[in-house]
């Protein structure tokens, strides 16, 4: 079989994640990060500051959406925040990325769908109101970008989520 030229970069990508895999059962939620990255500033706090998560009663200014473990059905807090954004969006040529996270429980595989199916279906909320398709990028980072490190509720709970992040 013929691998077109476009799609190269695809296959060694999709390769290079089998063969990375982690063989572990886990299934969304973290335990302490691998390779040294910096996921914590000083004492409790997320390395994403203070102020990521927004200003309470303000959904424009919440920038994370949170989901329930080893889901990706939107909260009705979450899709309030998404339906907040859709309409700046849909009023602007803006662009979002929406980064797709889990915790650290799951394999890598797993994790990385998962994380794929939060972004989605936070693109789907928006484009369901109105926003352009061409204005969301979806990506999914799985286990590997915590907000923060730690294997308590509250931990695992502010890594599942999906981050909105304007470009």
């Amino acid at each position: 079989m013929k691998i077109s030229v476009k799609l190269a970069p695809l296959a060694l990508s999709a390769v290079l994640l089998a063969g990375c895999s982690g063989m572990s059962n886990r299934k969304d939620g973290p335990a302490p990060v691998a390779g040294g990255a910096d996921t914590s500033g000083a004492a409790g706090e997320s390395r994403y500051g203070a102020n990521r998560l927004g200003t309470p009663g303000d959904p424009l200014s919440q920038k994370v959406v949170f989901f329930e473990y080893d889901s990706n059905e939107v909260t009705p807090e979450g899709r309030t925040i998404l339906l907040a954004h859709a309409r700046k969006l849909a009023s602007s040529r803006g662009s979002v990325t929406l980064e797709g996270h889990t915790d650290e429980r799951g394999a890598r595989e797993y994790n990385i769908a998962l994380g794929e199916r939060r972004a989605t279906a936070a693109r789907d909320i928006l484009t369901g109101a109105g926003v352009s398709a061409g204005q969301i990028l979806t990506i999914s980072y799985g286990e590997e970008r915590p907000a923060e490190a730690g294997g308590s509720d509250d931990v695992l709970a502010k890594n599942r989520r999906v981050e909105i992040v304007y470009r």
